[in-house]
């Protein structure tokens, strides 16, 4: 039987993302949301701002998130760092 082979790369998954981003930020992610009519899934844009980004394991693998206010609620989320696109400002 073969056994799981462990990461070699000790760095968390997103960390070279996470050097990109600053807190306070102004962010933006996509969520796909449930099928229309047609069966097609409908694609959501998610705007907020960059509160905190956190580290938390899953699995044996340390991965990169981000804490995001988004802009209609007052409930912080965590997003997958990779997922998330910083809006350029002036």
């Amino acid at each position: 039987m073969l056994g799981l082979k462990k990461l070699k790369d000790n760095k968390a998954f997103g960390s070279e993302t996470a050097e990109k981003f600053f807190v306070g930020d102004l962010v933006s992610w996509t969520i796909f949301n449930s099928k229309d009519e047609d069966g097609n899934l409908t694609k959501l844009t998610g705007h907020g701002i960059l509160m905190n980004i956190v580290h938390n394991f899953l699995g044996d693998r340390e991965v990169v998130f981000g804490k995001v206010l988004p802009l209609n609620s007052k409930n912080p989320i965590e997003i997958l760092i990779t997922n998330i696109k910083k809006i350029e400002t002036n």
